[in-house]
């Protein structure tokens, strides 16, 4: 029988939330996110697009609000205990234990693939992550941009369908910005060299002026 998840406190969750938000704020508002995925000669493409109303939907929050004064409540420390709820099944705890490591995704996703629809309380067309975390994405019609939208405590491969690919690159840039020119993550062996020989990066990617992720280290 699976151990039943300990309820977090108003005041811890309040702490994560916080953290967190901050932290999404710094990496993702209005940024857009390009994993690139390959295996053997098949290479995707999978751009997401941030905004401060998509964090509410990563933190388990059953109290309906508006998501952006949501966010900026929880950057601010300012949560009040009405504003937040927890989900009688567990699932608010759950995507409260994964969010600071989901923050830094960009940095740590290492595989990617099409959701196989294994929980019927998530709606999403990607999952992407590690061995333990995984964010999925949809497509917001209004936007026209994949959006995230869930946070889950697994293994991507088990709520993602086959094939799932490993992610040999990520990148990031504004949202109002035409190309890519930082590189956050590059798997061990990728290099810019060889990243520039695939045909579908040659178009997104800023390669004369890329920054690496040895290079973004403060």
């Amino acid at each position: 029988m699976q151990k039943r998840m300990r309820r977090k406190s108003f005041e811890e969750a309040k702490e994560i939330l916080r953290v967190a938000a901050r932290e999404y704020q710094k990496n993702f508002i209005n940024k857009s996110v390009l994993f690139v995925a390959a295996r053997g000669i098949t290479v995707q493409l999978y751009e997401v697009a941030f905004f401060a109303k998509n964090f509410m939907h990563l933190t388990g929050n059953t109290k309906s609000m508006s998501s952006k004064q949501f966010f900026n409540l929880a950057k601010n420390g300012s949560l009040k205990k009405g504003d937040f709820a927890f989900a009688d099944d567990g699932t608010t705890d759950m995507k409260l234990d994964v969010l600071h490591p989901l923050m830094n995704i960009l940095y740590t996703a290492q595989m990617i693939g099409s959701y196989n629809d294994s929980h019927d309380w998530v709606v999403a067309d990607k999952m992407a992550g590690t061995v333990t975390i995984a964010m999925g994405f949809k497509k917001d019609e209004i936007a026209n941009c994949n959006i995230p939208c869930t946070a889950l405590k697994t293994d991507v491969r088990s709520v993602a369908r086959d094939p799932v690919l490993p992610i040999i690159a990520i990148f990031r840039k504004e949202r109002n910005k035409k190309l890519y020119s930082e590189a956050t993550r590059l798997a061990k062996g990728v290099t810019p060299e060889k990243l520039a020989i695939l045909q579908e990066l040659v178009e997104v990617i800023d390669f004369d002026n890329l920054v690496c992720p040895l290079e973004n280290k403060p």
